[in-house]
């Protein structure tokens, strides 16, 4: 059930909510995680059938810095239940004035309801909160998305849930709550206006 978290400007971010009597359960798997990663957002998001951002018409380097704690929870005889918090920051930087926008979120995320649909499918609704805080190249703060955001992820754990070797099957988006300041925004149009 490990889920590697991806880190995207369009994401925002969050944390999941677990169930009061999880909260108690002894973990039977635990990670602490960090990654990095950095790249040309043009070579990177861009595919043969589109074009990344094409009013973007500077490079943009991309890097994300991401820390956390994973852990499997046990309930018993029930299937095991995934819990983490993460810390995320990241820029978006026109490498033709060095110029940055950037963000930092952090959240947790945890596992509502587990299911075992047999055969090492694994029915995971999820729960997760967190804020998101975007700042300008001057460092003052542009923009806050702060909530909690729902959904469900089949995950094939090829019968073994705490190996790395997961496969999502499907995910399914519940809903939302909370502020959103970037919502209805152009990211583009953002990046050309606060970096261009």
């Amino acid at each position: 059930m490990k889920r590697s978290m991806m880190i995207s400007a369009a994401a925002g971010a969050a944390a999941l909510l677990l169930a009061a009597p999880a909260a108690a359960a002894p973990a039977v798997f635990v990670e602490h995680f960090t990654e990095h990663n950095e790249f040309l957002a043009q070579e990177e998001f861009s595919t043969p059938e589109e074009e990344w951002c094409p009013q973007v018409e500077f490079p943009v380097w991309v890097e994300e810095d991401a820390s956390g704690t994973f852990r499997l929870l046990s309930h018993g005889d029930s299937p095991l239940y995934g819990a983490s918090t993460f810390r995320i920051e990241g820029s978006f930087t026109n490498l033709d004035n060095d110029q940055s926008y950037s963000f930092a979120t952090h959240g947790q995320e945890k596992d509502s309801l587990v299911t075992d649909l047999g055969g090492g499918l694994l029915s995971i609704e999820v729960q997760s909160t967190g804020v998101s805080t975007w700042y300008g190249p001057d460092g003052r703060k542009l923009f806050i998305d702060a909530g909690r955001i729902w959904f469900t992820v089949v995950i094939d754990t090829k019968g073994t849930p705490t190996d790395e070797d997961d496969e999502e099957v499907s995910f399914e988006f519940g809903g939302d709550t909370g502020i959103s300041q970037t919502a209805g925004r152009d990211f583009c149009d953002d990046l050309v206006e606060f970096i261009g």
